[in-house]
């Protein structure tokens, strides 16, 4: 954990669910939510009360309660913002079939009886940062995302914002432009950069050519990168990629201006 982590009232809680078995957006809400960054949720106590230790079954129980309260988060939003009713059945199910199914293809016990590939995130070099990004669109409203790892993996900044009516590729060259420049506003200066936009990385790296609806924004990324001692644009799955995007999701709403999580 980053040292604001380790100084948090909830620390201990919160090195527990980075060690479980989680989605990265479930992780992202159960750090979002034990950060108290979450309006209307409280049993933090119970939470950090539940048993953690690996289960050879399936998801433990701190798992399961993470994952319950993330779809009763998301059937809320659903709610709010879709006019759809919740449906306690459906939350349980998507609660049971995506906690077992991810377990199953990334817990240790599986990967080595069966010689599965586990796709997940890897840390930059020592003294480096990663930047992921993402964007994403829903309806008529688009948001960029982006996290900041260091090189042990913490979580040291993670934004969204409520972009308007823009294309995809405008939203992640937002994405990649905003955890760019806020990376480097925070003093990092040997950054990797990642995302699952093959077009944006090419362009950044100047492989192809730049649609002109987004030229402004990669002269902004190679102004920014000017400032860097290091630094290096990937192109990555978007299973890899999952974290940026569960960020970018939380931008959707017309009131959201750019939010930033540390």
């Amino acid at each position: 954990m980053s040292l604001d982590e380790q100084s948090h009232p909830k620390a201990p809680l919160l090195k527990k669910m980075w060690s479980l078995i989680l989605p990265p957006k479930v992780k992202l809400f159960s750090w979002l939510l034990i950060r108290k960054r979450l309006q209307n949720f409280d049993g933090i106590e119970w939470l950090a009360s539940l048993p953690h230790t690996k289960v050879a079954d399936g998801p433990n129980v701190l798992s399961k309660a993470l994952l319950l309260r993330w779809q009763i988060w998301e059937a809320r939003n659903n709610c709010i913002f879709k006019d759809i009713n919740p449906h306690p059945v459906r939350v349980l199910n998507v609660v049971g079939r995506i906690g077992l199914d991810y377990w199953k293809i990334n817990s240790c016990l599986l990967q080595k009886s069966t010689g599965k590939i586990n796709i997940k995130w890897e840390p930059p070099p020592l003294d480096w940062v990663k930047v992921n990004f993402d964007g994403s669109v829903r309806g008529n409203l688009a948001a960029p995302g982006f996290v900041i790892r260091d090189w042990n993996g913490n979580v040291r900044l993670a934004g969204t914002k409520n972009s308007g009516q823009v294309s995809i590729t405008v939203a992640e060259c937002l994405a990649l432009r905003d955890g760019l420049a806020h990376a480097i506003h925070k003093g990092w200066r040997k950054i990797l950069v990642k995302g699952d936009s093959k077009l944006i990385i090419d362009c950044v790296n100047n492989l192809v050519s730049v649609p002109w609806s987004i030229s402004l924004l990669v002269q902004d990324i190679r102004l920014l990168s000017s400032y860097c001692e290091e630094i290096s644009f990937k192109h990555i799955s978007r299973e890899a990629n999952f974290t940026a995007d569960a960020v970018a999701s939380l931008g959707y709403r017309p009131s959201c201006g750019i939010g930033v999580f540390r």
